[in-house]
């Protein structure tokens, strides 16, 4: 899956209504493949009675979906992607097909896609509302390399069941819920950079504790004291930038770069490219394709659309409220 269209942040203003609703299957490929993943689209009800309904919110590297159809259809993205795809079902169910395995996604197990395989959505009945979290893998990937020893395996192995019947997983469905809510209010606090920038790492933190995976029992066993040296760093750099940003994440690289240039060797961590962090870009995006209730297809009953349906669907900007993020260099 490509991801050219998936990961352009910007800044934007969320319009009176969040919502976009369209009639024209080809629409909602563009709509769906702007937002996330190119895609095709196979009509399984009803013509005449086919409706997608998606609200969009982005922040830094997290895309948040609400995605419903009002007909059966399938879905197939056969193209690798950059991004970590949590599928949780808000009404219904949805059947799919991911590394070999037939998985059924309900309110209470959802399912984790990796991104290095394909994803078929063989089965999405009509009305089955979704919320779509796409992570972007190189945000995940470098949240986890901060919390282990030495750098993890890319991608990350998530079990592809993430149950969502204990507490810690409820609260996370909720916490990226109430995000969701809060992004659509103009004025809303988490809009603050000095909010949104450790409330997304918490997120992905929260991920990482919640989904299976092969680091998992590391991530919960208990911490070690820290080093003085690095507590000291940590210290200067929160006393140095009280006005940023600062999440554990980064006082942990900062402080690594700091005492690795004081020493013999003079190696700097921080002129790594991993030493980017997210902060807000441009506000600029283009506008979204006109949407209606009444644009109608009836001759697209059992029809599958390909990603080129629309044309330039990969060069458009991803449609919706958008929080925006850019990598920056902290020396």
């Amino acid at each position: 899956m490509d991801t050219s269209v998936g990961l352009n942040h910007a800044r934007q203003a969320p319009s009176s209504d969040p919502w976009f609703r369209t009639r024209s299957p080809e629409q909602a490929i563009h709509l769906c493949a702007t937002a996330f993943y190119p895609h095709r689209l196979s009509v399984l009800g009803p013509s005449h009675r086919f409706g997608l309904t998606l609200r969009l919110t982005q922040m830094g590297p997290i895309t948040l979906g609400d995605i419903t159809y009002d007909t059966d259809v399938a879905l197939g993205f056969n193209e690798i992607r950059a991004t970590y795809h949590v599928n949780i079902p808000l009404k219904g169910w949805v059947k799919a097909r991911h590394r070999g395995q037939q998985l059924t996604s309900t309110p209470a197990l959802a399912t984790n896609y990796r991104p290095d395989a394909e994803v078929t959505v063989t089965h999405w009945p009509g009305g089955s509302r979704h919320l779509a979290v796409s992570i972007d893998q190189f945000a995940v990937d470098r949240a986890l390399e901060t919390l282990v020893d030495g750098p993890p395996d890319s991608p990350i192995a998530f079990d592809a069941a993430l149950p969502l019947t204990a507490g810690a997983a409820r609260d996370w469905v909720r916490l990226v819920l109430m995000v969701q809510r809060q992004l659509d209010c103009p004025d809303s606090l988490i809009r603050n950079a000095l909010v949104w920038d450790p409330l997304a790492e918490s997120l992905i933190h929260g991920l990482l504790l919640v989904a299976d995976h092969p680091y998992r029992q590391a991530l919960a066993a208990p911490a070690g004291p820290g080093r003085p040296g690095a507590v000291r760093d940590a210290m200067d750099l929160i006393e140095a930038g009280p006005h940023l940003p600062l999440t554990t994440s980064v006082l942990a690289k900062q402080s690594m770069g700091q005492r690795a240039s004081a020493s013999p060797t003079g190696r700097s961590c921080s002129s790594s490219p991993r030493e980017t962090r997210w902060r807000p870009a441009s506000s600029s995006v283009n506008a979204p394709p006109t949407t209606s209730k009444h644009n109608t297809h009836p001759e697209v009953a059992g029809n599958t659309y390909g990603e080129n349906s629309w044309p330039n669907a990969a060069s458009t900007s991803t449609v919706g409220p958008r929080i925006a993020a850019t990598g920056r260099r902290r020396n």
